[in-house]
């Protein structure tokens, strides 16, 4: 949400998510517990009270559901589906205008800047083509870590892989992310992008494809490291550090989710670089041969001694108990749900 803006967000969307509700609802549990102890007349009246305020709160989430229904299925005869559409993902893509027959899933696909966000405007789910297989790149993450490799991205929790102009334009940074698709506005002509006939995206919206695919390994001189452009998001429009990266000869890349597979013919052909990988970096990203570091916001790795190495996402324990946490808080909110319910039930 950006500063100064406001929304209607019913309080059961985000039901038992934040750990700080589990909290909340513990809070309640245990103020009604004192409650329940005070004088009859005081227990009785102040747990309906709170029963009363958890129905209306519930409540809440009864009528979008009810007017969701009423506008989306009764009003508009369900052509607009919003989050609820059960048809396969190779169908929904099909049908919004990127059929696999043509456009082949598995490749790298790019959204014009702001065209996301009006996908969700027109509620249209640009998740659509990630779940048709399709590695897309533009995405939002309710997260502060994006800001290290992309920018502008300056709200706090509502931070994009959104590539600017510059970026999207520029023919060497597209070879080395190897985007192979971009949706944009029939308008925009950029780099090195060649617009497919006849294909059109939601009715308003073009198809394009990359005409210079490259699959190299692009790699930094490892006494390049220490220098600033190492630190500044590497897709930024000021950013120099793509620029000054070497594609180095007898080399490949290939993106396999979740991970990358890098292939050298010659394990020499890495010394003193740092081979950079259109991947952005996590603490979490393990590598079967030499290390991984953090190069502008992308994983980069060093000290490669094998012809084949592998990049893999493996969860650390921090990692882990963070997300155990949150099943934790979850479980908590429930206990609290239960205490409400019973203190009500022995007040009345």
């Amino acid at each position: 949400m950006p500063p100064g803006g406001t929304a209607y967000a019913p309080t059961a969307t985000w039901a038992l998510r934040d750990p700080a509700i589990a909290f909340a609802v513990l809070s309640g549990a245990a103020a009604l517990a004192s409650i329940y102890r005070s004088p009859r007349v005081v227990a009785i009246l102040g747990a309906r009270l709170a029963a009363g305020a958890l129905l209306v709160a519930a409540l809440q989430g009864v009528a979008y559901a009810g007017d969701l229904v009423l506008v989306e299925v009764v009003t508009r005869g369900y052509r607009d589906p919003w989050m609820q559409n059960v048809r396969p993902a190779e169908e929904r893509a099909r049908m919004r205008g990127l059929p696999p027959d043509r456009f082949t899933p598995g490749e790298r696909l790019a959204l014009w800047p702001g065209i996301r966000t009006e996908m969700r405007l027109r509620k249209r789910a640009s998740t659509d083509f990630a779940d048709a297989g399709y590695l897309l790149v533009t995405a939002w993450t309710k997260a502060r870590t994006m800001r290290g490799l992309v920018e502008p991205n300056p709200e706090m929790f509502n931070q994009a892989t959104d590539l600017p102009p510059q970026v999207l334009c520029d023919p060497n940074t597209v070879r080395f992310l190897q985007l192979r698709y971009i949706i944009a506005p029939p308008d925009i002509e950029c780099g090195l992008w060649k617009r497919v006939p006849d294909s059109q995206v939601d009715g308003w919206l073009e198809v394009a494809v990359a005409t210079e695919p490259d699959d190299r390994v692009w790699a930094l001189p490892v006494s390049r490291l220490a220098e600033p452009i190492a630190r500044r998001p590497a897709l930024s429009p000021d950013s120099s550090l793509l620029a000054g990266l070497v594609p180095l000869p007898g080399t490949s890349v290939t993106l396999t989710p979740p991970g990358v597979t890098i292939r050298l013919d010659d394990p020499s052909r890495g010394n003193g670089y740092a081979l950079v990988l259109p991947l952005a970096y996590d603490p979490a990203l393990r590598t079967s041969s030499g290390g991984v570091r953090n190069v502008g916001g992308l994983a980069a790795v060093s000290g490669v001694d094998r012809r084949d190495v592998m990049v893999e996402f493996v969860p650390d324990l921090v990692a882990f108990l963070r997300a155990l946490s949150l099943t934790l808080a979850q479980c908590l909110a429930v206990v609290g749900f239960v205490g409400l319910a019973c203190v009500a039930w022995r007040s009345g």
